[in-house]
C-alpha cells in the first residue's frame, strides 16, 4: 500500500486546533460550582492559578469569607464576555494625550482621551474596590494587602492598566486623610481644602458603587 503524501490543511480539512476553555484563576474551595464538582475529583484541580489559592490559604484567616468571595467574584468577572470586550477596546485603542485643541491652543477641557472600554473598566474597578480594599479600615482581622494582591492578580489581565490611576486616586486620598487635622501653618485654609477634597472622594466612590451600570 502506497503512503499518501501529506497535504496542507485548508479551511475545511486538515488539523484544527480545539478552542481552549478558560477557567477562572481562583475558585472558592468551600463552595465549588456543581459543574466543577462533576468534572474534577476535588476543587483544587479546578484552580488555574494554584499559587493564589495557596497564598490566600496561608495568609488569610478562616473567617475571611468576604475577602475570599471577593477574589472568587473577580476571577469570574475578568472572564465575563462584555467585560472582555471592554478590555479589547482598551488594549486596541490606548489613551492619547491631546495637549492642543483643534485651533492650536492649549486643551483645557479633555487633554486625555480614553476609549469607552477604558472608561467602563475604570468604573468597574472602582465599583469592585480593586484598589480601595487596601484602605478599608473596617477590616481589622485580616491583612488587607493580601486581598489587594489577589484581587489585582485576578483582575489585571482584563482591567489592563486602569488600576494605576485608581491607585493614585486612593493613595492621594489616604495622604490627604492623614493630614486633614494638621494646622494650617503659613497656608490659611489648607485644612478646609483637604477636608473638602476628602469628602468629594468619598462621595464619588459611594456614587460609583451605587449607580446602576456604573
Amino acid at each position: 500500500m502506497t503512503q499518501q503524501p501529506p497535504s496542507a490543511s485548508s479551511s475545511t480539512a486538515g488539523f484544527f486546533q480545539a478552542v481552549p476553555i478558560l477557567v477562572p484563576q481562583y475558585t472558592n474551595l468551600s463552595s465549588p460550582p456543581e459543574a466543577l464538582q462533576s468534572r474534577y475529583s476535588n476543587s483544587l484541580e479546578a484552580w488555574d492559578a494554584k499559587v493564589i489559592a495557596r497564598i490566600l490559604d496561608l495568609y488569610l484567616p478562616e473567617d475571611a469569607t468576604e475577602a475570599i468571595k471577593h477574589v472568587h467574584h473577580l476571577a469570574r468577572l475578568a472572564l465575563n464576555p462584555p467585560v472582555v470586550k471592554y478590555a479589547t477596546d482598551a488594549e486596541t485603542n490606548h489613551p492619547v494625550l491631546r495637549p492642543l485643541s483643534t485651533f492650536g491652543v492649549k486643551n483645557k477641557n479633555d487633554p486625555l482621551w480614553t476609549t469607552p472600554g477604558w472608561q467602563k473598566l475604570k468604573e468597574i474597578g472602582y465599583q469592585e474596590g480593586i484598589v480601595s480594599v487596601a484602605y478599608d479600615k473596617s477590616h481589622t482581622t485580616l491583612n488587607r494587602r493580601v486581598q489587594l494582591f489577589a484581587g489585582n492578580h485576578t483582575w489585571s489581565s482584563t482591567g489592563t492598566m486602569t488600576r494605576y490611576p485608581q491607585s493614585m486616586t486612593d493613595g492621594a486620598a489616604t495622604l490627604q486623610n492623614k493630614h486633614k487635622s494638621d494646622s494650617d501653618g503659613d497656608q490659611p485654609g489648607r485644612g478646609e481644602v483637604l477636608r473638602e477634597a476628602i469628602e468629594l472622594v468619598v462621595a464619588t466612590r459611594m456614587w460609583l458603587g451605587q449607580a446602576d451600570n456604573g
